[in-house]
């Protein structure tokens, strides 16, 4: 098979070097350590989702022409998606059938570099003359290449633009933990204890505390030991479905990632390694409005059209909807609005702690603010700019002025606990209520999101999609939580915790391993997909 000898890393995209180790030439990146024994052969694959299940599809003679497509983008600094399509039918012979292109991996293979573009196929696919393998791949072979070996080709130019940052961009992360040191942590317990030992006390504080004596945060968990799950047998369980959609995003899993803030307390990369992370794993993000990364470098770490921004409306009613216009402009696909924060809760652990950002650190989507001193805070300050800057009368009458002033994006309304809220909410014109009490950071003693999901699930039917967090530590918690009614599931600390132990990769980990948890408990509970999960499965037992 004719190709290029490989010149990039797979793992981070760094120019290799070639080193001599007395047998034999190989190839070594003199950033990350990955090396490779003789020239690596670029392969060019096609991964296609039909109907009848996953295809591989291995290209024959023309890997220069294709490979040559794909290294060009990477040296314009660009994303595949940008002109791939207008090549992809013509050379994989999937005319016509093509309905979208998912992603694009390179990952490592007996010592060859392949290229595989994952699309979507409306009907059986007709393969060109220029494919010499066609076969049946499984789900869980697909989804190990893209959480495992796989990266997505997007990563490699975000990191080779980070090399050639502008004044602004973040600089490009340590690798931390190696991967293989990420397989002993085994649940998401494991992570936070492990991300305690490399964070300050005072970032650890302020990522795990909740508000006053904490009894929300603690019920927010210990209110899932409330429910058994009603198993079944003798159901084929093989491969449960687990894919979805959130307002009409089409998601590889319904564990998505919530808005946190501060992410570069864990990891210099910050919300940059979080976006990506939740990419490759098939998920979404949602970026908050008090990242230290600004929501347009967030959405040049990968696909803005996955990802959301978390807004919070502000008495000045100019800069939320200059907010507002920022997320559209970078591509965002929908706004989540905050709505339990009228004032900051109180955090003991951060009022003991005198928690302040580092130096150097920012809250960057403030600093564009006219004036700009908002950027950098205390707790102290950060609780007084609360007070003084969020709309406490944010009512629903201006909820509606902001349903359409969000359009033609889609709303989501974060943070809420009744059924009657909730029903005035959708009645408003918001596109998806998200139950949420804001990791029990803000108001102490209030009702497990859990516990209410069911009665907010009931009030809206099917008028607006559902989606809750809080307390999800396991994919067993967010099987109960979607036999509960939510569309998806959203979690914050766990994600955080992985960043702190191996930034990227351990977020990646974290979400992957919440995944996997999730299919297991669905095979050993008789679940095939997700809607099967709704049919009396999860019941109270109290």
């Amino acid at each position: 098979m004719s190709g290029r000898e490989a010149r990039h890393c797979v793992r981070c995209g760094a120019e290799l070097t070639t080193k001599h180790d007395g047998e034999r030439d190989r190839k070594v990146c003199p950033t990350c350590g990955w090396t490779a024994y003789g020239n690596p052969t670029p392969v060019v694959a096609a991964l296609v989702e039909t109907p009848a299940g996953v295809i591989l599809a291995r290209g024959r003679g023309w890997p220069p022409k294709m490979y040559g497509l794909i290294t060009g983008f990477l040296e314009a600094g660009e994303t595949p998606e940008a002109g791939v399509l207008r090549e992809l039918d013509e050379e994989l012979g999937l005319r016509g059938e093509i309905v979208s292109l998912i992603g694009v991996y390179a990952f490592e293979m007996r010592n060859e570099l392949i290229v595989a573009y994952h699309v979507r196929a409306s009907g059986e696919p007709v393969m060109g003359d220029e494919l010499e393998e066609l076969k049946v791949v499984s789900p869980d072979k697909l989804r190990g290449w893209e959480l495992g070996t796989g990266l997505a080709v997007r990563d490699w130019v975000a990191r080779r633009a980070a090399g050639r940052a502008t004044e602004g961009a973040v600089a490009p992360s340590p690798r931390g933990d190696e991967p293989g040191s990420l397989e002993a942590l085994v649940t998401v317990d494991d992570f936070e204890a492990a991300a305690q030992k490399k964070l300050t006390p005072m970032a650890y504080d302020y990522y795990r505390s909740g508000a006053d004596e904490e009894h929300t945060l603690r019920r927010n968990r210990d209110a899932f030991s409330r429910y058994a799950i009603d198993y079944r047998v003798l159901t084929d369980v093989s491969a449960p479905a687990v894919a979805t959609s959130v307002l009409g995003v089409d998601v590889s899993t319904p564990i998505l990632v919530a808005p946190t803030a501060y992410h570069r307390l864990a990891t210099p990369e910050g919300e940059a390694c979080t976006a990506r992370a939740a990419e490759r794993a098939g998920s979404m993000c949602v970026a908050s409005t008090l990242a230290t990364t600004s929501l347009e470098h967030v959405a040049e770490a990968a696909s803005p059209s996955r990802m959301w921004f978390q807004l919070y409306v502000h008495k000045d009613w100019a800069f939320t909807l200059e907010l507002v216009e920022r997320a559209k402009r970078a591509g965002y696909a929908a706004i989540a609005v905050t709505a339990d924060t009228p004032v900051l809760g109180r955090r003991v652990a951060d009022v003991r702690n005198g928690f302040a950002l580092p130096e150097g650190m920012e809250m960057s989507n403030l600093v564009e603010r006219p004036g700009g001193k908002e950027g950098r805070m205390t707790g102290s300050e950060l609780a007084r700019y609360v007070a003084e800057r969020h709309d406490a009368a944010f009512t629903m009458d201006v909820l509606e002025r902001l349903v359409a002033a969000c359009a033609p994006l889609p709303l989501v309304v974060k943070g809420v606990s009744r059924a009657d809220d909730a029903r005035e909410i959708v009645a408003r014109g918001a596109r998806a209520v998200w139950v949420s009490n804001h990791g029990g950071r803000q108001l102490d003693l209030a009702r497990a999101t859990i516990d209410a999901l069911s009665d907010v699930v009931d009030a809206v039917g099917d008028r607006a999609e559902v989606y809750v967090d809080g307390g999800v530590r396991s994919g067993t918690h967010a099987l109960i939580a979607l036999a509960r009614g939510a569309r998806a599931v959203f979690v914050g600390r766990p994600v955080l915790w992985g960043l702190a132990v191996a930034g990227e990769e351990g977020a990646l980990r974290v979400l992957s391993l919440l995944h996997e948890e999730l299919v297991r408990a669905m095979q050993l509970a008789g679940c095939a997909d997700l809607a099967s999960l709704r049919d009396g499965v999860v019941r109270r037992c109290d």
